[in-house]
């Protein structure tokens, strides 16, 4: 089914817009310098949160980030040998939703990189 699998979207998997329309190339897919700024926002995030459990969730949640976002870059490199200039957000997807092989769809397995300590 098409349902939003890997969850970070251009734009809300609720919003009306969302995967639909003219103007598709904005409105749904999976972006690597949007995974990269959202972990820099969460990196960053723990030094300002007011409580342990708040920065251990923002902790997790760009752990989950990192996790996710190469599992998503290594469906298609796995599969075809690409990497994708953006990425649908949907499981199953066949190919790269944009150009075959751009430099910036590697942002989403290099922020896992950074995580690990590896730059």
């Amino acid at each position: 089914p098409n349902h939003c699998y890997w969850g970070l979207p251009s734009v809300s998997a609720d919003d009306p817009t969302y995967m639909s329309g003219r103007w598709i190339y904005w409105r749904g897919y999976t972006w690597g310098p949007m995974a990269q700024l959202v972990y820099w926002s969460l990196q960053n995030q723990s030094p300002f949160l007011p409580s342990l459990a708040a920065s251990t969730v923002s902790n997790r949640a760009r752990k989950a980030l990192c996790r996710q976002m190469k599992e998503l870059m290594l469906s298609q490199w796995n599969a075809n040998r690409h990497i994708c200039e953006n990425y649908s957000p949907y499981m199953n997807a066949t190919d790269c939703s944009g150009t075959l092989f751009y430099h910036w769809g590697a942002l989403n397995g290099f922020i896992g990189m950074v995580e690990d300590g590896h730059w």
